[in-house]
C-alpha cells in the first residue's frame, strides 16, 4: 500500500511538471505584403492578397498597394480581420467596379437568394465585413455613372478607419 501511495504521489507531482516544462513552438506569420499590377509584388491583386491571409489572425496584416487601376470587387471578409491597405498615392491607386442596381448578374447567375441581378446592396465595389479594417491612402470608385444606385464602399465591420480616402 505504501508504494502505491508513493508511485501515486510521483505520478501526480511529476508528470504535470514534465508536461509544462517544454514551452510551445513559437510560429511567425509574415504580416507585409505588396500588390503590384506589374507582377513586382506579392500578389497582382488586392483580393488575391486578403484570400491569402490568415483567417482569424490576431495579428495585423500591411498591405502596401502600388499605384494603378484595380478592377475588382474586393471582399473582406468577416473571418479576415486585422488588415491595413495602404495605397502607394491616393490618385494613382483606384479600386474601381461598376455595378448598380438593376444590372444583371454575369451570364445570367444568380445570387444566394435567387435573384438574378444586383441590388443596392450587392453594387459595392469595396465590401468591408471583418473589424479592425484600416483602408489609406486611395481611391474607391464605382463608375456606374448616371444608371441607378451604386454603391462605391459598403461596410459592416466594426472598428473601420478610413484616412485620407476619395
Amino acid at each position: 500500500m505504501k508504494k502505491l501511495v508513493i508511485i501515486l504521489y510521483l505520478i501526480t507531482t511529476l508528470i504535470p511538471a514534465w508536461a509544462q516544462s517544454k514551452p510551445a513552438p513559437v510560429v511567425s506569420y509574415p504580416t507585409k505584403f505588396t500588390v503590384a499590377k506589374d507582377g513586382s509584388g506579392n500578389f497582382m491583386t488586392i483580393q488575391e492578397a486578403v484570400n491569402s491571409f490568415r483567417d482569424h489572425s490576431q495579428e495585423r496584416v500591411t498591405l502596401y498597394v502600388k499605384n494603378g487601376i484595380y478592377a475588382e470587387k474586393l471582399v473582406i471578409p468577416s473571418w479576415k480581420p486585422n488588415i491595413h491597405i495602404i495605397g502607394e498615392s491616393r490618385e494613382g491607386v483606384i479600386i474601381t467596379g461598376n455595378d448598380y442596381s438593376g444590372k444583371a448578374y454575369p451570364t445570367g447567375t444568380k445570387d444566394a437568394t435567387g435573384k438574378t441581378q444586383f441590388s443596392t446592396y450587392t453594387s459595392y465595389t469595396v465590401l468591408v465585413d471583418a473589424p479592425d479594417i484600416v483602408i489609406e491612402n486611395l481611391t474607391i470608385e464605382n463608375a456606374a455613372g448616371r444608371v441607378g444606385q451604386a454603391v462605391a464602399l459598403h461596410v459592416e465591420g466594426d472598428r473601420f478607419v478610413c484616412k485620407i480616402v476619395s
